[in-house]
């Protein structure tokens, strides 16, 4: 109960940092104080309001094989405060989004409004990534050029980039570089990471990730990802 009115839908999460495969995976086993772990806080605040439904999302990590055993234990505490919980992974290219975008989905019912809950079967994908791109996208949603050049290390010589990643100095290079590292902070979700850390997760993506998207690009003249393209032509248009 809230205000004294009873609440329906109770939706949460926690940050994904500690788990995510592009993180440090240091768990969220309850009391360990990571940023994962304030899952457990979510429980006081269930014991309080005693919602009729609880919807969790995260990432598909969470049902992994290190991390199931704490997962199992969260839903061992739902289901403990009385509710009955239904998981699954669902992608989003599967029900209409061009998109992959692999996540854990948990619905957890209260027992006195319990009901067999079934997740939606895959609907076949008919919309292609082209069919949503903005052809213009407001500047703002572009990684800037201060910020590139932080989480670079860059110096004052105009070719540093170029020497960290051992590629020919020119406008074209630098531009495919931004949009490869823009594209990887984006969906490995470092954006709040400090400048140590993000340096460290680019240099580990150096010869696995980075390199062959640049490589490949060079042989075949554009990026095979329509993304990746779409954010190089518009760095070019920003000279």
């Amino acid at each position: 109960m809230w205000g004294g009115q009873e609440i329906d839908l109770f939706t949460y999460s926690s940050p994904c940092q500690d788990i995510s495969q592009a993180g440090k995976q240091m768990g969220l086993k309850e009391g360990s104080d990571t940023r994962s772990a304030l899952l457990w806080r979510v429980a006081d605040a269930v014991e309080v309001l005693r919602p009729k439904y609880l919807l969790q999302e995260n990432v598909a990590a969470l049902v992994s094989e290190k991390f199931m055993p704490d997962f199992q234990k969260w839903l061992d505490k739902l289901s403990s405060l009385g509710y009955v919980s239904r998981w699954a992974r669902l992608n989003a290219k599967d029900y209409g989004v061009p998109q992959n975008r692999d996540r854990v989905f948990c619905l957890s019912m209260r027992k006195d409004v319990a009901f067999d809950y079934q997740f939606p079967d895959p609907i076949p994908l008919k919309r292609k990534l082209e069919d949503v791109l903005q052809e213009e996208v407001n500047t703002r949603f572009f990684l800037k050029d201060e910020v590139v050049s932080k989480f670079l290390q860059a110096n004052d010589k105009d070719t540093c980039v170029f020497h960290q990643f051992e590629i020919d100095p020119s406008h074209e290079n630098a531009m495919a570089l931004k949009a490869i590292l823009t594209l990887y902070i984006e969906e490995a979700h470092l954006w709040y990471y400090t400048p140590k850390e993000l340096q460290e997760k680019i240099s580990s993506a150096h010869e696995d990730i980075i390199m062959p998207l640049f490589n490949d690009w060079k042989e075949n003249g554009k990026f095979a990802n329509p993304k990746l393209e779409n954010m190089y032509h518009q760095f070019l248009k920003k000279k």
